[in-house]
């Protein structure tokens, strides 16, 4: 996988996202750099994710796969969030999900670990893992961290970025068939399961 070239060094802070969990700071628009490492399978019944509260309930449902794509240059990259096993002991872990990127042809099972979503008391944070085989500079790596900051944190959508899911629940995996659901990617039943563990 190559790396994108470096930003300009003429960028200002206003064109920059917030600072990384390491107070580095991540491109604003980083699309020009990346080259797809996704399959090339069509969307298919997929559905886009049209506002930044759409996606942070799809994205924390638990079993979620999305792709985030740069509609200037059609790159892409298919991310899957999971919510990690449990430990054997009955620890608890900081660690509420997992991160993977789609990283060969197999659109199912080719997913290599990326990093991790923390839950803080002022709201979700992603950290980059020295355990990943994807370098932590890599586009993959660069586009999930700066789409984390853009939607999770900012809350808001940019006007060159979509974020499509593959048309498969975000909590239990299963294949959506509800317009609405097939809209925003979460079932009826699972919807109300999630309506009820939020109350």
């Amino acid at each position: 996988m190559t790396n994108g070239k470096s930003v300009n060094d003429d960028t200002s802070d206003d064109d920059l996202i917030s600072d990384s969990p390491r107070g580095e700071r991540r491109e604003a628009d980083p699309w020009s750099d990346f080259k797809s490492s996704s399959s090339e399978d069509e969307r298919g019944e997929s559905g886009r994710l049209e506002t930044a509260e759409d996606v942070i309930r799809f994205i924390f449902a638990g079993k979620a796969t999305l792709t985030v794509l740069g509609t200037a240059t059609k790159t892409r990259f298919t991310f899957r969030v999971s919510i990690p096993p449990p430990y054997d002991d009955g620890r608890t872990s900081t660690v509420k999900f997992f991160v993977s990127v789609l990283d060969g042809p197999d659109n199912e099972s080719n997913y290599r670990y990326l990093g991790n979503v923390f839950k803080k008391p002022d709201g979700w944070d992603y950290a980059w893992s020295k355990k990943s085989r994807i370098a932590e500079d890599a586009p993959s790596s660069k586009c999930f961290g700066w789409f984390f900051d853009t939607v999770i944190k900012e809350r808001r959508m940019h006007p060159r970025m979509e974020v499509w899911h593959e048309g498969r629940c975000g909590r239990c995996g299963m294949k959506l068939t509800v317009p609405e659901s097939i809209r925003d990617g979460i079932g009826p039943e699972c919807r109300k399961k999630m309506g009820r563990d939020s109350q």
